[in-house]
């Protein structure tokens, strides 16, 4: 349930990635529409923000997957589905074109790949409509990830005091889903003209207090989540859909 009052929030996908790992093994499908137990991943993910009362959602693709998403989001009638086709050379510049696209406000922020559990992402959504950071990651003590991120955090604040090389012996690491307010998005897209090329440096950068090339007065907090599964090669889907059967969720 929304308070009402409560901010709103918008939405935004970030799919812009090639799928390589699906092309090597001969699978061009577009990512967003790969299917795990019977839906797209990009069903998946809208529903999650239908969950979330979030109305508004941005999805930000390569030029390549732009058309047959385009002719997809037609087909969505209850939701503004805005569908942005660019390339991008890194991941922080796919959420720098995803911030100067997406309406002004506070932005609700997942990678499509990412499988979740549909009651995480409203609890995610509901802490970040009050939470007085600028920028609110998820986390978990569940890796599956080739590379994770590791974030620690002050207890009883959950404010991120390190991320990445600075929290290398925390247990826990940052999921697919991000909030970040509009001072915050301002910030990744003069990050990503700069020059700083991934999202996860940017993210230890505002962590560090150094986004942008200069001292950074961002607030950055952690929400801690249960379990997710990353989509990243056609054997992740069997485990995506074993996750989701365990759990019982569809």
């Amino acid at each position: 349930m929304i308070v009402p009052g409560a901010p709103l929030l918008r939405g935004g996908i970030l799919a812009a990635g090639e799928g390589s790992r699906f092309l090597a093994a001969g699978i061009a499908t577009p990512k967003p529409l790969v299917v795990v137990s019977g839906r797209t991943l990009l069903d998946r993910t809208l529903d999650h923000f239908r969950r979330a009362g979030v109305r508004h959602v941005t999805l930000v693709t390569n030029a390549a997957f732009g058309p047959e998403l385009a002719r997809t989001a037609a087909t969505v009638t209850d939701l503004e589905l805005q569908v942005v086709a660019q390339d991008t050379p890194s991941s922080l510049h796919t959420l720098a074109v995803l911030s100067a696209c997406a309406p002004a406000g506070r932005l609700l922020v997942t990678t499509i790949d990412s499988v979740m559990a549909p009651t995480d992402v409203a609890r995610f959504a509901h802490a970040f409509r009050s939470s007085p950071a600028n920028a609110l990651l998820s986390y978990t003590d569940f890796v599956d990830d080739e590379k994770p991120l590791r974030i620690s955090l002050d207890g009883p604040t959950q404010r991120v005091t390190g991320i990445g090389e600075t929290a290398h012996e925390s247990p826990f690491v940052t999921m697919g889903m991000y909030g970040f307010d509009d001072l915050c998005r301002a910030r990744a897209q003069t990050a990503a003209a700069a020059g700083v090329s991934r999202l996860r440096r940017f993210l230890a950068l505002i962590v560090q207090g150094e986004a942008d090339g200069r001292r950074s007065d961002l607030a950055v907090a952690g929400f801690r989540l249960g379990k997710a599964i990353d989509v990243d090669r056609p054997e992740d889907v069997v485990v995506a859909e074993d996750f989701l059967e365990r759990e019982g969720w569809e």
